[in-house]
């Protein structure tokens, strides 16, 4: 009988130390992570001079947009690039993470298999022991040791091996479990990863629309410069003869009173739509350019228009001076934040009247528009674009 159980017990460690090796073989995967001429028909000399002026603003202002849509582009075009270039990082990412998810499956795999061998020789040792243990009550325990010490020896002996076959299974379960969570955690990552591509492959598509819209932009700036390059022109040639014909009287208007109809609102020229541009001047000369809301709000004159209520701060759509719009788009103004009238509209076909009594003098300028100016006295011009 001590052959036979010296051959068990040397069987049972033999495959007991070939499981380990197994064990000890099994390795976790690292992984790497990683945009002609003017028809001026007795027009003001300060008249002129002052469009002259605000074309030449907004020249300018035309020019700043023109840069900032180039600049615009290059820089829509860049982030178009750096955003590709992310799309495909992220792509590159959710290889990886795939096959790190693929690399864990096939550990888990292992381990399932490992774990299962491992299982059948614990049933197995634990029935051995079990025998032992039967065989610790009887005789015949004792005629398979050579004294009672051996036996109990090699009975304490294979106890020891069962524990360690328990611990075995516990780590090898509890790596099972950690493999499990990390593959989770890895299919976290991917589904992440994927909305991250989506939101940046929208990002890109976001960039391509700006940049669309931005070549568009260019080409009306391209298209408005040119217009007013071509008015600059027309003003300056007019500008040449015109103080000449005023002081000589060679240009002459007609007489109007107040309240007197000079006009109907239009758009006309270059306007955005029906509206009057309303002028205030205290000489013949741009540089006396002053608040049209004095006269407007001085109950001596006329309204320009019949504005309902009387209200015509209720039907203005830029204001004097530093306005909004202006502040915005100092280019167009040399720098300056200025707007040199008013503007009123009642959406167009309004008659216009003359606020006081004077001379009217009508023209039309290289966009068509259609004005008049009206000088009431030496120190007291008004003027009234866009009309039709």
């Amino acid at each position: 009988m001590m052959p036979l159980f010296r051959m068990r017990v040397g069987i049972i460690s033999l495959t007991s130390f070939i499981l380990l090796l197994l064990l000890i073989g099994l390795s976790t995967p690292v992984f790497s992570q990683e945009e002609h001429e003017h028809t001026f028909v007795g027009q003001s000399a300060s008249d002129l001079q002052n469009k002259l002026e605000e074309n030449r603003k907004e020249q300018e202002k035309v020019r700043g947009l023109l840069n900032q849509t180039r600049q615009k582009k290059v820089t829509l075009q860049n982030e178009i690039v750096y955003q590709n270039n992310q799309i495909r990082l992220t792509g590159l990412k959710i290889e990886e993470t795939e096959a790190q998810i693929e690399a864990l499956g096939v550990q888990i795999e292992k381990l399932e298999g490992v774990l299962t061998q491992l299982s059948e020789v614990f049933t197995e040792r634990a029935v051995e022991t079990y025998k032992l243990k039967r065989l610790g009550s009887s005789f015949i325990a004792l005629f398979t040791a050579d004294s009672v010490s051996e036996f109990i020896s090699r009975f304490h002996y294979l106890q020891r091996i069962q524990q360690n076959d328990r611990e075995i299974l516990l780590q090898l379960q509890t790596s099972q479990t950690n493999y499990e969570d990390q593959r989770v955690k890895v299919e976290e990552l991917r589904d992440q990863l994927e909305k991250q591509k989506a939101e940046l492959a929208g990002l890109r598509r976001q960039k391509e629309n700006l940049l669309t819209v931005t070549r568009n932009d260019e080409k009306r700036f391209q298209a408005m410069l040119v217009t007013l390059q071509a008015d600059e022109k027309s003003i300056k040639q007019a500008l040449a003869g015109i103080f000449q014909k005023i002081l000589a009287g060679i240009t002459t208007g007609t007489e109007v009173k107040k309240g007197n109809v000079i006009g109907i609102e239009g758009n006309t020229g270059n306007s955005t739509g029906p509206h009057l541009h309303f002028m205030y001047m205290t000489c013949s000369d741009f540089s006396c350019i002053s608040d049209p809301s004095s006269i407007l709000n001085n109950g001596e004159y006329r309204l320009p228009m019949d504005f309902p209520g009387g209200n015509w701060q209720a039907s203005e759509t830029q204001g004097f001076g530093c306005t909004d719009f202006a502040a915005r788009y100092t280019q167009w103004y040399g720098g300056q934040c200025f707007h040199n009238g008013r503007d009123l509209s009642l959406k167009g076909g309004n008659l216009i009247y003359s606020v006081a009594d004077g001379t009217v003098y009508y023209g039309t300028d290289s966009a068509g528009g259609k004005y008049a100016l009206v000088k009431h006295r030496d120190d007291f011009w008004t003027a009234y674009w866009h009309l039709q």
